[in-house]
């Protein structure tokens, strides 16, 4: 999971805090989530262990808004009320990358690099005038910008 950048071009670490507190998910009746909380800090590595079917995935889902709780509150630096954002605005602070799905053949690392910066095309899909730059930073931060060019 990335926690986004108000400006991704711009040099330097930044980002946002991402906390949930009292997160509850149920499939159906059954709860596979428990009043769970965790905080995502940027530029710290966070990870979640446990057996399979613990529920690590559903919790990353439910953060990224793609899973609906039950229960939850999601904040991004400490004041911002993430659930009440729209899904574009909520999308430019949070990103989920699962590696549960084939990444279909003819992509680039920097390919699926890109797909971060959908939030911050026009309408039309448009490039962003930042993206090259973000995309660059991004490779740097996580140490894969020599694998930009390699298949992913």
């Amino acid at each position: 999971m990335r926690v986004g950048e108000e400006n991704p071009a711009a040099p330097g670490p930044r980002g946002h805090e991402l906390s949930a507190t009292g997160v509850t998910v149920a499939y159906e009746r059954v709860d596979v989530v428990h009043d769970a909380s965790l905080t995502l800090r940027p530029g710290e590595v966070t990870v979640l262990v446990g057996p399979n079917g613990s529920g690590k995935s559903t919790l990353l889902r439910t953060l990224a808004r793609l899973q609906r709780p039950r229960t939850a509150a999601l904040v991004i630096d400490a004041d911002t009320d993430g659930l009440a954002m729209t899904p574009r605005q909520f999308s430019r602070h949070v990103a989920l990358l699962t590696q549960g799905r084939p990444t279909p053949s003819g992509l680039t690392v920097r390919d699926v690099v890109e797909f971060g910066r959908y939030p911050y095309r026009s309408r039309w899909g448009k490039a962003d005038p930042g993206g090259r730059a973000a995309v660059d930073r991004a490779l740097a931060m996580t140490g894969v910008a020599d694998l930009a060019e390699r298949g992913a």
